[in-house]
């Protein structure tokens, strides 16, 4: 045998043939881990972002039901109270949000702590599933 080859179980392989093998054991493995990540995006990650976009879409109707104030700030409320965990910031409510009364704040961050309640929770039940499954 020489010294560029291989025996397994009394198969002689060279090295161009454990190349080949592990190219061909590669494929299947690959396919598989692909399908399983497709699995995972199609079966978690895409009702999670469902459900967000349903949400952002309830908040948004409420709001604008409350106030009237243009869509891109209505966006940008919500995406500065998710982001401060539920209240409004205080810089950003002296400068975008000035033109609101403290009672309209309160009203708007309680609709959308309202709206995303449970949000969280839900998604990290979502990611024990993920680990679990993986």
């Amino acid at each position: 045998m020489s010294a560029r080859a291989l025996q397994i179980r009394g198969y002689k392989f060279d090295w161009q043939d454990v190349e080949w093998l592990t190219v061909v054991i590669r494929g299947p493995v690959a396919v598989y881990l692909l399908l399983r990540g497709r699995w995972a995006t199609v079966q978690l990650d895409l009702p999670r972002e469902i459900d967000f976009l349903r949400r952002h879409d309830e908040a948004l109707r409420r709001i604008m039901d409350t106030v009237d104030m243009p869509d891109r700030l209505a966006k940008d409320l919500i995406m500065f109270v998710q982001q401060n965990h539920g209240a409004l910031p205080k810089r950003r409510r002296s400068h975008e949000f000035s033109k609101l009364t403290d009672d309209e704040v309160a009203a708007l961050e309680a609709v959308i702590r309202e709206t995303f309640e449970h949000f969280e929770n839900d998604n990290k039940a979502l990611d024990h599933v993920t680990t679990s499954e993986a």
